[in-house]
């Protein structure tokens, strides 16, 4: 066995060298210059938005998480009906649903109006005139009736300062308006 003398002076020192490294390297590795990667860039990540794959990154630079749903499609029913959507056992949002199966639309749903606008931001296009869905149940008549989505689709009553009224998108104004519920017009649909 080989006995190795150190003094006191040239042991402390050593012990000082490598405490000083230990801690650099530990420094080092909690700090280092490059950030190690601890899972995929997001555009490695694939994720499917309305049936389409793209990168994560692709749906955060394209607004697919946007707060809002952007349609790929929207467009009018092939027929036209007024606000009131109640026959047999159906009423209302369900009825409307129903009817713009039957009427060009199958597979699709009633646009909002934050369909309609998000469709037109994103792709340019204007989407063709017909009723939309404003709200229905939250808009209220200062008498308190429910008053958009021609009363959640049950009237089809006229003009009057009371009465129920619908929104639809006029092409000739190029914007959202307020329409009596007797008016026959096609309904927008999106996808």
């Amino acid at each position: 066995m080989i006995t190795i003398k150190l003094t006191n002076k040239l042991a402390y020192t050593l012990i000082l060298i490598l405490a000083v490294l230990s801690i650099s390297l530990i420094a080092y590795a909690a700090n280092p210059a490059t950030k190690p990667n601890p899972g995929h860039a997001s555009n490695e990540v694939m994720v499917n938005i309305a049936g389409t794959d793209k990168t994560l990154q692709a749906a955060i630079d394209d607004g697919s998480f946007g707060g809002y749903y952007v349609p790929s499609d929207i467009k009018a029913t092939t027929a036209t009906h007024n606000g009131d959507f109640t026959s047999d056992a159906s009423i209302g949002y369900d009825e409307i649903l129903a009817w713009i199966q039957t009427n060009g639309c199958s597979g699709y749903h009633v646009c909002t109006i934050p369909e309609a606008v998000a469709y037109m931001s994103k792709t340019g296009t204007e989407v063709p005139e017909g009723w939309i869905t404003g709200g229905g149940n939250t808009e209220y008549h200062r008498d308190g009736a429910i008053v958009l989505d021609c009363k959640a689709w049950t009237s089809n009553v006229g003009a009057a300062d009371y009465n129920p009224q619908g929104i639809y998108y006029s092409t000739s104004a190029k914007a959202f308006s307020l329409g009596v519920c007797s008016t026959a017009m096609a309904v927008l649909c999106c996808k």
